[in-house]
């Protein structure tokens, strides 16, 4: 998964070159109720983090920047096709091994600040973290 790829979904969802019957002229998936697009698994920057985290120091999330390079820029991608933009951390794609010196509040609250500053609709998490 990449950037590139979750803007095709976002130009699917948001294409009007479907007819419906009962429907005036063509509609798009959104049109029908699909109208968010989710950004799952992938984007994380596994390793790149302290300690071999996904998470700097200050809890942000490291992204994998050669994959998704703007993660801002999709989400307003999204927005402005009409769509909700929804992202998914705490996965197990890159389970963080070693409890931060910190504690795992500050990787919350950085998860949090980053939602926000890229624009984000909805969030899911995962009972992935800490393995014992």
């Amino acid at each position: 998964m990449n950037q590139s790829l979750i803007m095709d979904v976002i130009d699917a969802l948001a294409a009007k070159n479907r007819t419906v019957t009962g429907w005036d002229g063509p509609v798009s998936l959104c049109d029908l109720g699909f109208c968010a697009a989710g950004i799952d698994e992938g984007w994380e920057g596994c390793g790149r983090g302290v300690n071999g985290t996904q998470h700097y120091l200050n809890g942000t999330p490291a992204t994998n920047t050669a994959l998704f390079p703007d993660m801002k820029g999709l989400v307003d991608y999204g927005h402005a096709k009409g769509l909700k933009m929804g992202w998914y951390f705490n996965g197990c794609g890159c389970i963080e091994r070693r409890e931060p010196a910190s504690g795992w509040d500050v990787n919350y609250e950085g998860d949090i600040r980053s939602l926000h500053a890229n624009g984000f609709d909805a969030v899911k998490f995962d009972g992935c973290g800490l393995l014992r």
